[in-house]
């Protein structure tokens, strides 16, 4: 195993603006979506349950430590179509 563990802080982050999950018999898929690109991922219905039970524990970690988070809240995107020029509409 490598000796120096991988810094989340230091490599390049996209924000992810909407996820999608599916599932079938065998195991869970997720699409990440980033503007108009989709990233899919297919976990084993093991590591789904060590992903939703390590997400529950980050959220709330975070909301002891930072604020609650409202489900509710619309986040716009960073990247705005008026952050690309002319309006293609």
């Amino acid at each position: 195993m490598d000796e120096h563990p991988l810094d989340l802080n230091q490599i390049p982050k996209q924000l992810c603006e909407n996820v999608l999950v599916g599932a079938n018999g065998e195991s869970f898929m997720l699409g990440m979506i980033v503007g108009n690109n989709l990233s899919p991922f297919a976990l084993t219905p093991e590591h789904a349950k060590r992903l939703a039970k390590l997400l529950a524990e980050k959220v709330a970690i975070f909301e002891r430590e930072y604020r609650p988070i409202d489900e509710e809240q619309k986040i716009p995107s960073p990247m705005q179509i008026s952050d690309l020029g002319d309006d293609p509409a």
